[in-house]
């Protein structure tokens, strides 16, 4: 699965091959050196990450959220929104003040509420990419409320990847991942938490089918 690189490159050449077995789409791995863009104004991780994922494979792997095409990004705002929720009430935006840039977060409608995101540009469309794998994995399952006495037994299973927390949909959110398979989770309520899991293949999430009950809304192994 994902590993953490300090090098945004070494990042993003493991994101491709991350994508490239989930999806089975291909990724163009070597096309990492040049360091032209498409926009000067556009940090060097988004530039090379769109180039990376030419055509149609990018809006493949974004059917969730929305990351924005160039011609949408408004670069004169700092930071400019990238990259938004499906629904819109969340936003992602960066900034140009280097080629891995931190990123920002903040629900729509308070403009003065920008707060920083755990990991920069690279490692948050690393991120990004996992949600949507987990979102669109033909094997998974998921349940908006589970108890804090449940959600014990469940991450035994799991280990969290070395990437930051996420501060939406509430903070801490955070990544899973085992033996090909992923898992988002978030805190809901309390005592409580939402959870979502998935897999390419029915033998990678076969572990969790045990801990399944008539109660979760969604699964489908």
């Amino acid at each position: 699965m994902l590993a953490k690189q300090d090098d945004w490159r070494l990042q993003l050449r493991e994101l491709m091959s991350f994508l490239s077995t989930w999806f089975g789409i291909p990724c163009d791995v070597q096309d990492q050196h040049s360091q032209d863009s498409t926009h000067k104004s556009i940090p060097l991780v988004l530039s090379h990450f769109k180039r990376l994922l030419r055509g149609g494979v990018l809006r493949s792997i974004f059917k969730q959220n929305v990351l924005l095409p160039a011609n949408e990004l408004k670069l004169s705002d700092n930071p400019f929104v990238f990259c938004v929720e499906n629904q819109g009430v969340y936003l992602w935006a960066t900034d140009n003040s280097s080629e891995n840039p931190p990123v920002y977060g903040m629900f729509e409608g308070m403009r003065d509420g920008w707060q920083l995101e755990e990991e920069r540009l690279a490692g948050f469309l690393c991120q990004a990419c996992m949600f949507e794998a987990i979102m669109q994995a033909p094997y998974g399952a998921s349940k908006s409320l589970v108890r804090e006495s449940e959600f014990a037994s469940i991450l035994e299973h799991w280990e969290l990847t070395p990437f930051g927390r996420w501060r939406w949909p509430a903070y801490p959110s955070e990544f899973l991942q085992v033996d090909g398979a992923l898992a988002f989770f978030s805190p809901n309520g309390e005592d409580g938490f939402s959870f979502w899991c998935g897999a390419p293949s029915a033998e990678r999430i076969a572990f969790m089918k045990p801990l399944i009950t008539d109660s979760w809304e969604c699964c489908s192994f």
